[in-house]
């Protein structure tokens, strides 16, 4: 043991010529030890890092910048640990997962935009066209959204050369005699992730910085038992040869947590620049496509089986909904809940009708066991309250200088306490569900919201 932590208190360089990271920790679980100590500097990430199963450890990292390079998926996964501490590293990416301009010329009717990439940010690339068809304009001078001015969207995006792009729209967008040449734009990759955990429990992440992620800083999906989170999300140092500061931090959300058995506590968290909301709490909806009996009700939805059997609780409720309005018409206690191994096609069909955004073919059927009849029919949908990450806890936290809202909650019994919203793009606070178009189920109850400041949103 003491060899090993000999190794883990490496300096930068001769850690770069050791073990890699994905050594480091697949060791720490191999052997079993209860602290990873990350080398001090900048830390280059070569691929993506995995972390698998691991019980009772801590990550510290003091002192460590981790810089990924990959946008295309997750730059950190923890699958199936426990008892998980991260504590005090930084995370980073080079190249940025961002382009960041000027416009220098526009149409009359605002559905052309032309730009310059500014000094030191990535250059446009062909292979990353897909991704660049949403854009946010920053005032010419300082680091804010400019007020008033919706995201724009692009119908394609005209690489003249590598520094030079043409953002060209379907429609005028409101508002937009106030873009302006000499306003600052930024298109983002939006593609992956900087940290996602699955199925993890009890974990705390404690003085950890994202300055960059090419989508949500941090992701929880069948998430148990009590989690605790307190970090920072803001841009990072000027690029070097640049002359502007970074105007993003996470290209998507800041905290999204769905599926869930309980809710989080986040605590002392400030948060800042990213593409997307602060925080985002809920469930799922499930649409109905079929019964084998009054008690088993056959449920769907457009992924795979994944995790959610294991937070779909016994002794929970389902709540059967009414198509269009999705009032509650009736609920029951869950007494099972197992996917499926086939699919039939007229099933797919329905999954595909109820979301069309998802790949066609694709879905799982799930057999909804219940105490008592539902009575459920084809075409309505259920949602499972107690999946849906409740009571949590949102207090001292700052949530300031982003686009969209600062917390999306579809979860119950709930406290919002001391944050301080300002100078978002939409709502400070939104409760409530979702099920129309995302379907990020639920209705909400039980939540209270006390002593907060809220300063020049929407």
């Amino acid at each position: 043991m003491r060899m090993f932590c000999l190794s883990l208190a490496l300096t930068a360089s001769a850690f770069a010529q050791s073990e890699s990271v994905q050594q480091l920790l697949d060791g720490a679980v191999k052997r079993g030890v209860s602290i990873v100590r990350l080398p001090a500097g900048r830390v280059p990430v070569a691929g993506r890092l995995t972390l698998n199963g691991a019980d009772g450890l801590t990550i510290d990292g003091a002192g460590t910048t981790l810089v990924f390079s990959d946008h295309s998926s997750v730059g950190w996964s923890f699958n199936g640990c426990r008892g998980l501490t991260l504590r005090g590293f930084t995370i980073d990416y080079d190249p940025l997962p961002f382009i960041q301009g000027r416009i220098t010329e526009r149409s009359e009717d605002g559905k052309r935009y032309d730009f310059a990439v500014s000094a030191g940010y990535p250059e446009l690339k062909e292979a990353d066209q897909r991704y660049y068809r949403q854009a946010y304009i920053f005032e010419p001078d300082r680091p804010r959204w400019k007020p008033w001015v919706p995201d724009i969207y692009a119908r394609r995006v005209e690489i003249i050369d590598e520094r030079h792009g043409r953002f060209v729209m379907g429609y005028s967008p409101a508002r937009h005699d106030l873009i302006a040449v000499g306003d600052r734009i930024v298109l983002t990759i939006r593609s992956g992730g900087a940290m996602r955990m699955n199925g993890c429990e009890n974990v705390r992440i404690e003085d950890v910085t994202f300055l960059a992620a090419p989508g949500a800083a941090y992701l929880g999906r069948y998430m148990r038992g009590d989690n605790y989170y307190r970090y920072t999300i803001k841009p990072g140092p000027t690029p070097v040869g640049a002359t502007e500061p970074r105007l993003m931090s996470s290209c998507a959300d800041g905290l999204n947590i769905a599926f869930a058995t309980k809710g989080p506590t986040i605590e002392g968290c400030r948060f800042s620049f990213m593409g997307d909301d602060s925080v985002n709490l809920h469930g799922v909806t499930f649409a109905v496509v079929g019964s084998e009996s009054p008690i088993d009700v056959l449920v769907a939805w457009p992924y795979s089986a994944e995790q959610l059997a294991s937070v779909i609780p016994k002794g929970g409720t389902a709540r059967r909904l009414r198509p269009g309005n999705y009032e509650v018409l009736s609920t029951a206690v869950i007494s099972g809940f197992t996917p499926l191994k086939t699919c039939t096609d007229e099933q797919r069909a329905a999954i595909h009708q109820v979301w069309p955004r998802g790949q066609k073919g694709r879905g799982t059927v799930f057999r909804l066991s219940l105490e008592e009849p539902l009575d459920a029919q084809v075409g309505e949908f259920i949602d499972v309250p107690d999946n849906n990450a409740p009571g949590f806890v949102i207090r001292d936290c700052v949530f300031e200088d982003h686009r969209a809202r600062g917390l999306r909650l579809m979860a119950a019994r709930g406290l919002i306490e001391n944050n301080t919203f300002r100078r978002l793009k939409m709502n400070a606070i939104t409760i409530g569900a979702e099920y129309g178009f995302w379907r990020e189920a639920g209705w909400a109850e039980d939540i209270v919201i006390r002593g907060n400041t809220i300063e020049d949103v929407c």
